[in-house]
Formats: structure tokens, sequence, C-alpha cells
């Protein structure tokens, strides 16, 4: 249940869940359908009798039928939620599953974060990072208070980026460290993530690599815009821990 509050926000997670993701194929293929019959009567009427009216249509159907999975997708993003939602609140922030909350973040407590950020382009991607633009970055956030912890994270053009980088402090990480970079390892796809080796865990970048290990496992997607809407609440309770203090 959505905890009481005046104003809570929803920031529902996870917006290509594996139901959507799992309905994209038949999407596509109804969305041709639909586009290859509408082309195909637009032409009729305009070049009635042409022996390569169906050529015509098939061609003209794969846009229509692309755009209209589109805007298929598009709603059911808006209308299916996946069951993950963080919600900020005036006492802080709470992760919510299936209408029950299942972790709570007080904003008088102490609150550890762990910030990094890596390309897409820089390594073999796979899962739900194949659909972003390899020129997109990834940024994580690892929220952390007693035995709670939350990992939350977007994929963002380096335009969206770059703001919430310079206003927070996100770590840069480099998938090489644990990616296989070569050119053998981009064009394999890979059947899952890699072992993090001992050595980097254990380096000064041990802690950012095993928050990002937990993203794999646990992470809540954000859109970019609850992404940015998240950062700047967990950047006025740590202000406001401060000016208590």
């Amino acid at each position: 249940m959505i905890p009481p509050d005046r104003n809570p926000t929803i920031l529902w997670g996870d917006p290509e869940h594996a139901g959507i993701r799992l309905l994209l194929m038949p999407l596509l293929i109804t969305g041709f359908l639909v586009g290859f019959f509408l082309a195909r009567v637009v032409l009729a009427w305009i070049i009635p009798g042409n022996e390569f009216l169906t050529a015509f249509a098939c061609v003209g159907g794969l846009p229509l039928g692309l755009g209209l999975a589109y805007v298929g997708e598009s709603l059911l993003k808006r209308f299916w939620r996946s069951g993950r939602a963080v919600v900020i609140e005036d006492a802080g922030i709470s992760l919510q599953v299936n209408n029950q909350i299942a972790r709570r973040f007080q904003a008088q407590s102490n609150l550890n974060l762990v910030k990094w950020s890596f390309p897409l382009s820089a390594y073999p991607r796979g899962g739900r990072e194949r659909r972003a633009p390899r020129q997109w970055l990834c940024l994580g956030c690892q929220l952390r208070q007693e035995e709670a912890r939350l990992v939350v994270y977007a994929f963002l053009s380096p335009k969206e980026a770059a703001p919430l980088i310079a206003a927070y402090g996100f770590h840069a990480i480099d998938p090489a460290d644990v990616y296989d970079t070569s050119l053998a390892g981009r064009l394999t796809q890979p059947a899952s993530r890699p072992a993090i080796p001992a050595a980097v865990l254990a380096g000064k970048e041990g802690v950012y690599w095993a928050a990002e290990r937990q993203r794999w496992q646990e992470g809540v997607e954000l859109t970019p815009a609850d992404f940015a809407r998240l950062m700047a609440h967990v950047e006025r309770m740590a202000e406001e821990r401060v000016v208590d203090s």
C-alpha cells in the first residue's frame, strides 16, 4: 500500500518490463499486417489494377506497421505497470512491490549512496541495455540504510546525463575492467553477465562494481525524468540532514 503522505510521488519502475518485451514481436507482426492492409486499400484507390500493388503495399506497410507497433508499445508502457515503484515522500523513500512496501529509507536517518556511470558503447551489451542507443550512458545509484538496500538506474543520452553527473558526482567506471571488449567479444552475444574478478572488487573501483552487480540482480530502472527527480529528492534529504545536525 502506498504510504500515507501529503504529496507522495510515485515513480513507476521497469518501463520495459518482461511482459511488454514478450508482446513486442506480436505487436510488430500485427502492426505490419494492419499497415499492409491500409497501404493496399489506399494504393488500390490511387492506382487501381496495378500488377505491383501487393509489392507496393508490402513496402508501404512496413513503416506504417512500425509506427503502429510503436504507438501500441507506448500505450502498453503507460497503462501496464511492472508492479515495482519508487515512492518519494516527505518522510523519505520507499520501494513498493505489488502495492506493498518492500523497503523504506527514512529521511531522518543516515543514507549511504554509491553513484556510478558507464557508456553503453564500450562493451558487448545484453538484456535491456541492447535497446538503448550505443552512444547513451547508464547512471546507477545504490541507496543503503542499515540492512535496507535499493539500486535504481536509468539510460540517458549524453545531453541528459551531463547535468546529473556534474551535479551529483557519478563515478565513471570502465566496462573493459570486467567485460571482454575485444572484437570477438563484441560480436558474440553474451549469454549471461560476466564474473567480476576478485582483483576488481578488491580495488579502488570495487564498491562501484559491487553496486553494479546488484543492479544486474535487482536494479529498478526508471525513466530519465524520474531518475533525475529521485536524485534531486535524495540531495534534498542529505541537505536537510546537514541543516538539522
